[in-house]
């Protein structure tokens, strides 16, 4: 008896293995496996597939649909692995790389937004992340606000229960570059520290470049960033997000040592200045002080504003020039 049940364990897995194999290690099993899987989720749709689930495989064709309108299409995706690492309880992937990126929102409805609550989860995956390279090159970002067209996304880090180590976070496109590097906290409310470099072009203006640090949480993320010449500018302060009520309040101010800022047909220059913003976008205040230059004038003076304003205007309460 004991003969039997020894043998026809074997059989099993003689038969597990043939499968696993047929399924992973084959064209035909690994397609299979693909489109079987993407049948699962509604509004999914995967054109064709090459390779094998056991070593890498290329998807090309890929569509997604919701019925809010959200749609995702995606020229290519190329994944490489590596299946010894699942023994060490890792998910390791050497490679991820799409092409040809496009993704069209939802129409807006018209309502007012719903609340966004973000689940306070701990990371607890029985599996860690390794992510050593994820490459997306050019991407269209489309929604009734107009269009934005990405160059390339790179991404490389690391997820586990000890948290994010985001090795680097490399983003380009239209009028804009971000680089980012730093770690972030399993638990909620995530506390987080990262490094940035960014670089960005705004209509009639000259290119904006900085560098600096974001800390802190979701419920506060503390800024410090550095504009290089010709701004020359330091920003520092806090912003609150609230999700929930759809509100987000920041306390923020700019010190630099020499700037200059349109005024009709002429420019205002400005020396030791400062400007404070404390509120929110519906309802902030401000405060402004310089020692400023107009053309035609050959002495400096002292300029102090302070106001208060809103999504649709300025309102300036007090002013004083000497």
């Amino acid at each position: 008896m004991l003969r039997r049940i020894a043998i026809a364990a074997v059989i099993l897995l003689l038969l597990a293995a043939s499968l696993l194999f047929v399924l992973a290690g084959t064209q035909a099993g690994s397609r299979w496996v693909v489109h079987g899987g993407s049948g699962l989720v509604p509004g999914l749709a995967v054109g064709s597939v090459q390779g094998i689930l056991a070593g890498g495989l290329t998807l090309n064709g890929i569509g997604y649909r919701d019925a809010s309108g959200l749609e995702v299409k995606l020229d290519s995706l190329a994944i490489a692995w590596e299946p010894s690492a699942l023994l060490h309880g890792q998910l390791h992937l050497r490679s991820v790389l799409g092409q040809g990126l496009s993704l069209k929102l939802p129409k807006a409805s018209g309502e007012a937004a719903q609340a966004v609550t973000l689940p306070s989860l701990d990371i607890l995956a029985p599996l860690s992340l390794r992510l050593d390279l994820l490459r997306l090159r050019q991407g269209t970002f489309s929604s009734d606000g107009g269009q934005w067209a990405l160059a390339e996304l790179t991404l490389a880090g690391r997820l586990g229960r000890d948290g994010l180590q985001l090795d680097q976070l490399r983003l380009e496109g239209e009028g804009a570059k971000l680089s980012l590097a730093g770690r972030a906290a399993p638990a909620y409310p995530y506390r987080l520290s990262l490094q940035t470099q960014w670089q960005a072009v705004l209509p009639d203006m000259p290119e904006l470049n900085g560098s600096g640090s974001l800390s802190g949480d979701l419920g506060r993320l503390n800024i410090d960033q550095t504009l290089r010449p010709p701004y020359d500018m330091h920003i520092v302060g806090s912003v609150s997000p609230d999700l929930e009520a759809g509100r987000h309040r920041f306390d923020l101010a700019a010190d630099w040592a020499e700037l200059a800022f349109p005024l009709g047909q002429d420019w205002l220059y400005s020396r030791q200045g400062r400007l404070s913003v404390k509120g929110e976008a519906a309802a902030y205040t401000l405060a402004f002080s310089s020692r400023v230059r107009y053309p035609g004038i050959d002495e400096d003076l002292d300029l102090d504003v302070a106001g208060q304003g809103d999504l649709s205007h300025i309102q300036i309460r007090q002013g004083q020039l000497q």
